[in-house]
């Protein structure tokens, strides 16, 4: 028996055990409160009063076996912000740091030369001859920094003191500040080191080394010495923000309003006392609050979510300190994929942080997606993704088959529109015939029939001016493999792109209806609370649409078969109730949108419910372990 068959005899063996008592209705997306124990282990707890967001762990299908009792072997994930990730990297810093009694920064650089793997680093720091030279091979000085390093900052009158950047220099009446790393006192102006500094941030740089260019110096500088000038910084820009505001603060006065406003004269401040200027004033001031509050009631969701990003970006990019941790983050999630996902989507900086699984089987991703499920994983903004290959939510697909239906997509395209336009196939023989000229008159290389390109009837029949001005279809079912293979592609490609262009349609006339929703609520006095049942329900028909779109792709690589049959069962069944939706969504007079709210509500659930047990067929025909078995081999999925 080979490796792949006591692998695929293993899993058959698995999905067919019964298990009593199980809950077949746990819903995996729900958030389920852990705390994690001295010992390292997770404590399930499912009281109301554990809120904590980092102990929230999520799953990748709403239920642990289907309903046919086959497992789904779901991935278990947490959402964590770029941010969280620091407090984990600085234990691991501190760890090293305990090990080689350097300096904290010193250890992070270390840390970062060797991309965070701390045993590599360790066992060449460790057998290294010179732990000094080591250390100046790596642009770190070994001397550990005094306890005030607020010194490397100094103010110099000295006029043979030049910035290697800007070639500018003090003089005793105009002093300037300068920077220099603790190990090489290379001097530059603090203006052009931070924003040199700045510059490196925003290009991702983490191992940033000391400016000086000749000869050049490898030293890198160290989070402490950037501390010292992202500090400096700070009190330079709150200094300038002060003395701005002091300046706006200022009031003119009358003679500066006159000359600013080219006035001669007070004659031209007299106003029209028939004019109610105090009314139309104290109008004009209720309606503009009357719109922000109306704005702020009604729409308060979407304003929480956009300030919650401007005050993450805003803290991120307040300090050169804050900005450098971000892009350490961000590396390392770059660096450890097997643990670590970005959200896909635009302008999303959340993170899904890999678990475990709710498996006995599957012991890593690669193994899960040889069984062919997918780990749907959902951020903090609520974008679903695959874990496996990064993209956008793709079920039933499998990632390899997702690959393979791009590559297909991207080589046919074109080749297809050349066929459909310059080739057709013999009445006779079927064979593909290419049309060359602009002469009607075809005759076949393989069977030497002539016959008409336009009609495809005999060419015999065209003649003493006969006029071809019907098409007859072919009626033969003997269809060369090349044209049906083709046509079958055709069949799942324009259903799949169908989906896509219904997708993008829905998508519009969402949009469309929520600016109507907005409308509503400040006209109606329709509250935010009472409306926002519309929102779930856009959510769940655009991802069904998904569903919908690469179910397509999916059955074009499924062979005929039984299992076959079931699946596209259950996608009439799917497709049937995104179209209900999607056509209430379209017909719904925007005044009775409160009123049909329950009908918004059954349609959406009972879509969601055709979309369970859609993506549960689609597991259970592979469940056979000869269906699975074919189907990998078939494909080459490894």
């Amino acid at each position: 028996m080979t490796d792949d068959d006591e692998y695929f005899e293993d899993f058959s063996d698995n999905s067919s055990i019964e298990l009593s008592g199980v809950d077949e209705d746990v819903l995996g997306n729900e958030l389920s409160s852990v705390d994690i124990s001295d010992s390292g282990e997770y404590e399930f707890d499912d009281g109301p009063g554990n809120t904590d967001s980092s102990s929230e762990i999520l799953y990748s299908f709403y239920k642990s076996r289907t309903s046919g009792g086959i497992p789904t072997h779901r991935l278990k994930y947490r959402n964590i912000a770029l941010d969280d990730i620091q407090k984990e990297l600085e234990k691991d810093v501190k760890k090293v740091q305990n090990m080689l009694q350097l300096d904290y920064g010193k250890c992070l650089n270390l840390l970062l030369q060797y991309s965070w793997n701390e045993h590599k680093m360790l066992d060449m720091y460790m057998n290294a001859p010179n732990h000094q030279d080591y250390l100046l091979k790596n642009g770190i000085y070994e001397a550990k920094f005094p306890e005030d390093l607020s010194r490397l900052i100094s103010t110099e009158t000295d006029e043979n003191i030049l910035c290697g950047i800007c070639y500018c220099g003090p003089t005793k009446d105009e002093p300037m500040n300068f920077f220099s790393m603790y190990g090489c006192k290379h001097k530059f102006c603090t203006d052009c080191y931070i924003q040199y500094l700045k510059n490196k941030n925003e290009s991702g740089s983490m191992a940033i080394e000391c400016p000086f260019a000749d000869p050049k110096c490898h030293l890198k500088i160290t989070i402490e010495e950037l501390n010292v000038l992202s500090e400096y910084n700070n009190k330079m820009e709150e200094k300038h923000f002060y003395h701005k505001k002091q300046e706006e603060c200022n009031l003119l006065s009358e003679e500066q309003i006159k000359q600013m406003y080219k006035l001669d004269s007070d004659s031209e401040f007299e106003f029209d006392e028939q004019l109610d200027v105090e009314d139309d004033f104290n109008n004009t001031v209720k309606t503009k609050e009357k719109m922000k509050i109306d704005e702020l009631v009604y729409d308060f969701h979407t304003i929480i979510q956009q300030r919650e990003r401007e005050e993450i970006d805003k803290k991120r990019n307040r300090t050169i300190i804050s900005k450098y941790w971000y892009n350490i983050g961000s590396r390392y999630c770059t660096i450890n994929t097997k643990k670590y996902k970005h959200c896909p989507s635009p302008d999303c900086d959340n993170v899904v942080q890999f678990i475990g699984f709710d498996s006995d089987i599957v012991a890593n991703i690669e193994e899960l997606k040889r069984l062919l499920m997918i780990p749907l994983v959902r951020c903090k903004s609520n974008h679903q993704f695959c874990f496996g290959c990064n993209e956008t939510a793709h079920a039933p697909c499998p990632c390899k088959v997702v690959q393979l239906w791009k590559i297909k997509c991207e080589d046919d395209s074109e080749t297809l529109n050349w066929i459909q336009t310059n080739t057709k196939d013999c009445p006779r023989c079927h064979s593909l015939i290419e049309k060359n000229g602009g002469c009607n008159h075809m005759t076949c290389k393989s069977c030497t029939y002539n016959f008409c390109w336009i009609c495809l009837g005999d060419w015999t029949a065209h003649r003493n001016n006969y006029r071809c001005d019907k098409y007859v279809p072919n009626e033969d079912s003997d269809v060369s493999k090349v044209r049906e293979s083709l046509e079958k592609y055709m069949f799942y490609f324009n259903h799949f792109n169908n989906q896509r262009i219904s997708h993008d349609k829905d998508k519009q006339i969402l949009e469309i209806f929520e600016n109507k929703i907005k409308e509503l609520q400040i006209n109606s006095g329709v509250s935010w609370i009472e409306s926002v049942f519309y929102k779930e329900c856009v959510n769940a028909l655009l991802e069904c649409r998904e569903s919908l779109k690469w179910s397509y792709a999916f059955l074009f690589y499924i062979p005929n078969c039984r299992g076959k049959q079931l699946i596209e069962t259950a996608q009439w069944q799917l497709s049937n109730k995104v179209e209900q939706l999607s056509r209430l969504f379209e017909d719904v007079e925007i005044g009775d949108v409160i009123k049909k709210k329950p009908m918004f509500l059954t349609i959406k659930s009972s879509m969601v419910t055709a979309q369970n047990v859609f993506l549960e067929t689609c597991i259970d025909i592979f469940a056979d372990k000869h269906t699975l078995k074919d189907f990998v081999q078939r494909w080459n999925i490894k």
